[in-house]
């Protein structure tokens, strides 16, 4: 599973993106409100930055699954780019990954 495809599989089976744009977009609002008004950033640099700080979030859980199933034991010879996926996907239920991952994506403060 590369990136593309573990993002696209989180961002669909979990709140999480969501969740955290949210606290995200209020951290950056709350920040912004304390700027003077020459340097507050308009809606869409809170926005873009708000994506910005998903996307570190979900490279950094991409990159924790992977040194996981890296050092996975007894992992099979994969034949095909399916059966990659698949493991990916089994690795992530064994360990109740998306759970996981949305309670700290919940349980997460901005400071």
């Amino acid at each position: 599973m590369d990136y593309t495809e573990f993002r696209k599989y989180v961002e669909e089976n979990t709140r999480a993106q969501g969740k955290f744009l949210e606290k995200a977009t209020v951290y950056l609002l709350d920040k912004n409100a304390s700027r003077k008004l020459a340097a507050k950033w308009p809606d869409s640099r809170i926005e873009k930055e708000a994506n910005k700080m998903w996307d570190m979030n979900i490279s950094g859980a991409f990159t924790n699954v992977a040194e996981g199933i890296k050092n996975a034991e007894n992992k099979p010879r994969f034949h095909n780019h399916e059966e990659q996926v698949s493991y990916w996907i089994n690795f992530m239920n064994e360990y109740e990954f998306l759970e996981n991952f949305t309670d700290g994506i919940d349980d997460m403060e901005f400071e």
